[in-house]
């Protein structure tokens, strides 16, 4: 049995950290996780403390991968410039000791891919083209790599939905819910932050709430922009948004599973692992063609796809989803389906072995 080290964050917070504690129990093959970074990310340390603990996650690194116990070296990282420049080291050091690796590329910088091409693609090559296989979770990145040059495997991949969180959820759940509606719920479940688009869907759920009556937001998350937009909300005079902070767990399920709408006008994204999640639970989802969402979603099957940042545009997506009930059940059910075939657990660590096993073979 091959043996592969996997490196992720030492927080449990975010989408990698959520990736692989939904993975970590079901790889048959033999895997130890090297944990780095700051435990309490995002918060911030002071500078010394920071190069302390950086310096001391790249010792730490070299002694357990000259053991020479791994096959196959498997790094997460972040496509931003200092999460380049901070990554590159575990990189360098795994081929220092002849290491086999496999580079996961998780989001991407559209301002960081054009500052490399710019001014340091020669140097991109020389440390990131040394990884045997590279994994994106969109066609453009893959896209990108390719005319950069990269000849070697190039896997395009998504994040992925813990099969425990939609224990609850079923076709007749799903039925039941979509034929009797009371109030619908509007949700948007995202660290609440500007280029999320939490103001797009405040103005949009806004535009709609003199006509429909029985509309209801719930935001589930924090972020920095939070107190500013309770006093947005305030300020314009808005009814009927619920806040319920940070969710996970039991009152995640409860969140999604008494909403009825999903809406993301995220300004870029890797992979959103909330789509993902929201297509598991049956929610038509309205979102914009930001990331990985450009090659799973179907504009009018999954919900409403958009390159529009307008509210009006939103709003009319949601009101086509109230007025149209049928419509509305009928992308429930192929949302739920199409997620229970592609991005739960047990599938995508099914994938991610097939990555790790044309590596070793």
């Amino acid at each position: 049995m091959n043996k592969i080290l996997i490196q992720r964050p030492r927080t449990n917070d975010g989408g990698l950290a959520n990736y692989f504690n939904s993975l970590k129990d079901k790889f048959v093959f033999d895997i130890v996780f090297f944990y780095r970074g700051a435990k309490d990310w995002p918060e911030k340390k002071g500078y010394f403390e920071t190069v302390f603990r950086i310096i001391n996650d790249y010792i730490s690194f070299a002694k357990i991968v000259h053991k020479k116990e791994y096959s196959l070296i498997h790094l997460n990282i972040f496509f931003d410039f200092k999460g380049l420049l901070r990554e590159s080291v575990f990189l360098i050091i795994s081929k220092l000791f002849k290491r086999k690796v496999i580079v996961f590329f998780r989001g991407w910088n559209m301002s960081t891919k054009e500052r490399i091409e710019k001014h340091y693609l020669s140097l991109f090559k020389l440390i990131y083209f040394k990884a045997d296989s590279i994994i994106v979770l969109s066609s453009t990145e893959q896209k990108i790599l390719k005319s950069w040059g990269y000849k070697k495997p190039l896997y395009i991949e998504t994040t992925v939905v813990d099969d425990s969180l939609i224990k609850s959820v079923s076709r007749e759940f799903l039925d039941t819910k979509f034929t009797n509606v009371q109030n619908y719920r509007l949700l948007f479940l995202s660290r609440v932050e500007k280029a999320k688009g939490i103001y797009e869907t405040i103005d949009a759920f806004n535009l709609l709430k003199d006509k429909y009556k029985n509309l209801q937001l719930t935001i589930a998350g924090v972020g920095s922009e939070l107190d500013n937009v309770k006093e947005y909300i305030q300020k314009h005079n808005i009814s009927d948004i619920y806040f319920e902070g940070f969710v996970s767990g039991k009152k995640k399920i409860e969140v999604f599973n008494n909403s009825h709408i999903f809406i993301f006008p995220s300004y870029s994204e890797g992979m959103p692992n909330a789509v993902l999640e929201a297509f598991s639970f049956g929610l038509p989802v309205i979102t914009r063609y930001v990331g990985g969402l450009v090659d799973i979603f179907q504009n009018d099957v999954n919900g409403f796809i958009t390159e529009s940042k307008d509210p009006v545009v939103f709003a009319g997506y949601i009101e086509k989803l109230i007025v149209d009930k049928e419509l509305t059940k009928e992308i429930s059910m192929y949302n739920y389906k199409y997620a229970q075939e592609n991005f739960i657990s047990t599938i995508v660590v099914k994938r991610l072995e097939k990555i790790y096993k044309s590596l070793l073979d």
